[in-house]
């Protein structure tokens, strides 16, 4: 008999806090089985005592989940106890081409930045409209529903396909795997055997000892049931079916405990047991086509995040030869060899990636980059333009493809490129820069200036910016505005010798041979203290010019 009381009962939804918030469709099909097991299954006791137990546990649930729901309808304007994605979950799980374990809605992005955001666009482009968060989780709960509807064979193989994945002792992989691990960890390859297929045949095993308790024991079957109810009916992945295995540990273990006791007692009484354990053991261990398996790109990736190119290096050269297809694996490749200054072969792993994903906008910038920075100018425009047309709401797109017909002597379509990307992004500082000196190049002096000063207002600390705005100034022979921007970058730079002698030459023009002397004398000491000789000759000259002026103004 189970010893209920108002404090446990109250007590039980704070001690499964984690599992309600990390797990919300398991929560939300057993808290109603729980409280109706509290009314029902307690009816020794009187009728007013389990409706206050039904009730303080109903009470208790809603103080532990109303945080999260004030939090969302804070955030979003909406009242969800978790998110507003049931409707995307559903679908992903219940559409025609649906392979029954994750898959994102769109191609490769199958990440938590992406999933909100690709579900609202798609379902605001199809209804030609904005869409509340609500009405998004509607209109993919629709498409699946029409799904359903019209294809219910087709959909019931689908569901075969769900039960077989969740009780498969395979993992369908989220973001990391235990056998990428086990290749790894000791502990992990020496308990790999213990899997599914091994539990679940034991957890039947116990199920049946157990039956002529049932009564007692429905409440386990129940949750077990909703646990299993609630993945099939999305989509399975190894940490939505992690649930179930506490609860079936439950019987498992009683097996074995019992399995002694089984001479004891008659064949007939546990035989059908071991046949349905056998039967289940069976159909658990059948080998299942699974998707990819991404470990080791993930891991990969995150060793190139927190600095570690040459150890992501021979993890992702791995996942590559076991994915050869999988264009993310090549990228990432491609960024560690980059990282660790195999240009070369990183360039081939650029290719090979935006060969097999022609329409990701990262790809092809970095590919162009890589172009770049090899010598092939063309080839990087041509990759510079299909970043551009893949991503038109990037402004980094915009500004890498201006820079590049910029380089290319194409300043007037430059001009039309930084405009876009200052669009996308105003206060977008390196764009104003390079469309200062576009609009420069292209004799619009005027408006080169404006955006120098924009670009200034953001920035005022920035040398470059002060350098570049004296540069294009000196071209249309601005020489006193020149100066103040030498000036200016003198002061922030005041040991850079590019910047004194900058300044010198401005000095020159103007005619101020003194003080050019006198910045030049500075950057040649400057100059020599870094090691520079092939310049030093150059300002030597210069020097002597101005020293000469010098001179004759004094005679």
């Amino acid at each position: 008999m189970f010893n209920v009381s108002a404090r446990k009962v109250a007590a039980c939804p704070w001690s499964c806090t984690w599992a309600f918030y990390a797990q919300p469709r398991e929560r939300e099909g057993a808290l109603p089985i729980i409280i109706a097991w509290l009314f029902f299954g307690f009816r020794q006791f009187p009728f007013r005592r389990r409706v206050a137990w039904a009730s303080i546990m109903t009470a208790s649930v809603v103080v532990v989940l109303a945080p999260v729901a004030i939090r969302n309808y804070y955030v979003g304007g909406e009242l969800f106890i978790s998110t507003s994605q049931l409707g995307p979950n559903f679908y992903i799980g219940n559409h025609s081409n649906a392979p029954g374990t994750y898959e994102p809605l769109v191609p490769e992005h199958g990440n938590a930045e992406f999933e909100r955001e690709d579900a609202t666009q798609l379902a605001e482009a199809a209804t030609n409209r904005k869409l509340s968060p609500t009405e998004v989780s509607d209109y993919w709960l629709a498409q699946a529903f029409a799904y359903i509807r019209s294809q219910p064979i087709d959909w019931g193989k689908l569901m075969l396909r769900k039960v077989a994945l969740t009780f498969n002792r395979r993992e369908a992989v989220d973001t990391e795997s235990i056998e990428a691990y086990a290749e790894y960890s000791y502990v992990l390859s020496i308990l790999f055997w213990m899997s599914l297929g091994i539990i679940l045949p034991l957890a039947v095993l116990g199920a049946w000892i157990t039956w002529h308790d049932w009564r007692r024991l429905v409440v386990l079957y129940a949750i077990v049931a909703s646990f299993v109810a609630s993945v099939v009916f999305f989509y399975v992945m190894a940490r939505y079916r992690y649930p179930i295995v506490p609860m079936i540990m439950l019987f498992a273990g009683l097996a074995v405990s019992r399995i002694g006791d089984l001479r004891r007692v008659s064949v007939r009484s546990w035989m059908p047991g071991l046949i349905l354990a056998v039967i289940v053991a069976v159909l658990s261990n059948l080998p299942l086509k699974l998707d990819r398996d991404n470990t080791k790109v993930y891991i990969g990736s995150e060793l190139i995040r927190i600095g570690r190119p040459d150890e992501a290096v021979a993890l992702l050269r791995q996942a590559v030869a076991e994915l050869p297809d999988y264009a993310p694996a090549h990228f990432s490749l491609a960024l560690a060899l980059d990282q660790i200054g195999e240009s070369k072969s990183a360039l081939t792993e650029y290719e090979t990636a935006a060969r097999l994903w022609p329409d990701d906008f990262r790809t092809q910038g970095a590919l162009a980059l890589a172009l770049e920075e090899s010598g092939q100018p063309e080839g990087a425009l041509d990759h510079f333009r299909e970043a551009s047309r893949l991503r038109p709401d990037s402004a980094a797109a915009q500004n890498n493809l201006a820079i590049a017909l910029h380089k290319a002597n194409k300043a007037v379509e430059a001009i039309q490129f930084y405009e876009a990307a200052l669009a996308l992004k105003p206060d977008y500082v390196e764009a104003h820069t390079n469309l200062a000196l576009a609009l420069a190049t292209a004799g619009q002096t005027d408006r080169a200036v404006t955006h120098f000063q924009q670009a200034l207002q953001l920035q005022p600390d920035n040398v470059a910016i002060h350098m570049n705005f004296g540069d294009a100034l000196m071209e249309v022979n601005r020489i006193p505005e020149a100066i103040v921007q030498y000036q200016q970058a003198v002061s922030l730079a005041p040991q850079s010798p590019d910047t004194q002698t900058r300044l010198a030459q401005a000095y020159q023009r103007s005619g101020r041979s003194r003080d050019a002397l006198e910045r030049f004398n500075i950057a040649i000491e400057m100059a020599r203290s870094a090691g520079q000789t092939e310049s030093i000759q150059q300002l030597l000259e210069s020097a002597k010019e101005c020293e000469a002026r010098v001179g004759r103004s004094a005679r």
